[in-house]
C-alpha cells in the first residue's frame, strides 16, 4: 500500500513572497536569467523564511500555523544585488536585515526547531546556478546598476523596492531536486 504523501516525512521551506507589479517585475528577471545558462531552472521570486523543515505536510502546516501566530505582518526591503557561492545563492538581492523582518525569521525558526547554528542572510534570488564566480560577479553588477541604481544603458529600475509580508507560503521543496520540478506550494497562511 503506497503511503499518502501528506503522512510522508518530506522537506519544506516557509517563503515571504512578494505580489503584483513587483512580483511580475522579478520574475521577469528570473527568467531572463534562467534562460542564459543551460542548466538554470525558473523559480517563483520569494524570501526564504526558513528552509530544510522535515517533517510530514500535517506536522509542517501545524507548525507554520503556530508560527504566524507570532508574526505580524511586515516589509522587506531590498539593499542590493549580490552573488554568493552556493548553487541557491548564486545571484540574489540582499534584504534589508531589518528588526521585523529577522523577528519574522527567528519566530518561524524556533517554531521549527531551526534557531541555531547558520546566520540568517535575508535575500531573494534571482539565479540559482553553478557558474563561476567571476561570472556570477559580473552578472550581479550589471543587475545592481539595472535595477538598483538605474545607471546602466539597459536601466529598468523596480517599480518597488521593497514589499508587505502578509502571509507564510509553505513549499514543498525536497533536497537535491535542482530542476525544482518536485517544488509546490502547499499553502498560504495569513499573517496578523
Amino acid at each position: 500500500m503506497k503511503a499518502d504523501q501528506g503522512s510522508a516525512v518530506q522537506s519544506y521551506s516557509i517563503w515571504a513572497q512578494p505580489s503584483g507589479v513587483l512580483a511580475n517585475r522579478l520574475q521577469t528577471e528570473i527568467d531572463h536569467l534562467a534562460g542564459l545558462t543551460n542548466e538554470a531552472p525558473s523559480f517563483l521570486p520569494h524570501v526564504t523564511v526558513v528552509a530544510g523543515v522535515e517533517g510530514t505536510e500535517q506536522e509542517v502546516l501545524q507548525r507554520a500555523t503556530e508560527a504566524a501566530a507570532q508574526i505580524q505582518k511586515y516589509v522587506i526591503g531590498f539593499e542590493s544585488v549580490s552573488y554568493g557561492k552556493m548553487y541557491f545563492q548564486c545571484v540574489y538581492m540582499l534584504c534589508e536585515p531589518s528588526r521585523p523582518t529577522l523577528a519574522a525569521a527567528a519566530a518561524a525558526r524556533r517554531v521549527f526547531g531551526k534557531d541555531k547554528g547558520d546566520h540568517y542572510m535575508p535575500h531573494l534570488s534571482l539565479l540559482y546556478s553553478d557558474i563561476q564566480v567571476a561570472q556570477r560577479a559580473q552578472i550581479a553588477e550589471a543587475l545592481q546598476a539595472r535595477l538598483m541604481t538605474g545607471t546602466s544603458t539597459t536601466a529598468n529600475p523596480l517599480p518597488e523596492k521593497s514589499f508587505l509580508v502578509d502571509t507564510l507560503n509553505v513549499w514543498l521543496t525536497p533536497a537535491g531536486d535542482k530542476s525544482l520540478k518536485s517544488w509546490k506550494l502547499v499553502k498560504q497562511i495569513p499573517l496578523h
